[in-house]
């Protein structure tokens, strides 16, 4: 009886030691195949510098170099000028220098061109009130219609019958034009009137309190001189 208890304990033992052996031996086996079963994560980088994302095929924009602008320049009639006509210029088109000064030269208003903006003006003052001593839109005096007028093109004249006499240059009566400047002899030899030549023997005058500024003719007075100012 001792004999068999002494076998089956030996045989339990021989056969636990066999276990231990082959669970020894397939483990790593186990432990590398946990390992390939976990779940896959996301590598996570840190970016030494911004341009490492730019692609390899990129190519980087040329530099371009800003002039400053002279404010003087672009703020003279000189240059507004220049500028108006380069738009009248066709796109590609072969003109020179020369040509383009040209060009600027006829955008200047000629003194006949001048002379008739003046003479516009004038006759749109017609119906405004007479008031002495005025030089406005919404009233005038004779002189003060003149000075109005003149100012509007950035000329200055002196509110003054008298004065205005000798201004410009003096023109013959048969060589008036629009926009000239009428004295007429009302004082036995001096100018105490005056208005704008519109064209067509017509002119535009500041008459007084009762008419305003009206049309009216040449044969007015007696005329004492013509003053041009666009010459």
């Amino acid at each position: 009886m001792l004999e068999r208890k002494t076998i089956l304990t030996n045989t339990v033992t021989t056969l636990m030691c066999i276990f231990v052996s082959i669970t020894n031996m397939y483990n790593p086996v186990l432990q590398e195949n946990n390992i390939s079963e976990e779940p896959e994560t996301t590598a996570c980088y840190e970016i030494a510098d911004i341009s490492d994302l730019i692609p390899c095929n990129h190519i980087p924009a040329t530099e371009v170099e800003i002039t400053p602008i002279d404010t003087d320049v672009m703020i003279s009639k000189d240059a507004t000028r220049i500028y108006y006509n380069s738009k009248l210029i066709a796109p590609g088109s072969d003109t020179t220098e020369a040509e383009e000064e040209t060009a600027v030269e006829e955008a200047e208003p000629t003194p006949e061109e001048q002379g008739q903006m003046i003479a516009d003006i004038a006759e749109s003052m017609v119906g405004t009130p007479y008031q002495y001593a005025c030089a406005s839109e919404q009233a005038c005096d004779c002189s003060g219609l003149v000075v109005y007028c003149y100012a509007q093109m950035g000329i200055d004249l002196p509110h003054s019958s008298y004065s205005l006499c000798n201004v410009g240059e003096e023109v013959a009566i048969e060589d008036i034009r629009p926009g000239d400047i009428i004295c007429w002899d009302n004082q036995g030899g001096s100018c105490g009137h005056v208005g704008i030549y519109i064209g067509d023997g017509m002119m535009v005058d500041a008459r007084g309190e009762n008419e305003g500024v009206i049309y009216g003719t040449l044969d007015l007075h007696p005329v004492l001189t013509v003053r041009r100012i666009f010459n």
